[in-house]
C-alpha cells in the first residue's frame, strides 16, 4: 500500500493543474482502494460550505454544483 500511495503522490504533484491533480487523485484512490466512489470537497470558507471539486464514481455534472453546510452530513463530521 506504500508503494501505491508513493506513486499516486508522484502522479499528483506531476500534474499542472490543481484540477487535473484532483481528477488523478479521485481516479488513483478509488483504484486503490476498490472503492465505489471517491469524491474530494474543498472549504468555501466564503460561504460556510464544502464544495465537491472532483469526483470519480459520481455524476461529474455535480462537480462545483454540490455544496454542502460545513456542519452537516458526514462531510462535515469528517471536516471537524
Amino acid at each position: 500500500m506504500l508503494k501505491t500511495l508513493k506513486r499516486i503522490v508522484q502522479e499528483v504533484t506531476t500534474a499542472g493543474h490543481l484540477a487535473d491533480a484532483l481528477v488523478i487523485l479521485v481516479q488513483r484512490v478509488r483504484h486503490a482502494v476498490d472503492a465505489d466512489a471517491v469524491s474530494v470537497y474543498l472549504i468555501d470558507n466564503k460561504h460556510a460550505q464544502y464544495v465537491l471539486v472532483a469526483t470519480d464514481g459520481l455524476n461529474q455534472q455535480a462537480v462545483s454544483h454540490v455544496r454542502i453546510a460545513l456542519d452537516r452530513g458526514l462531510i462535515g463530521l469528517v471536516g471537524r
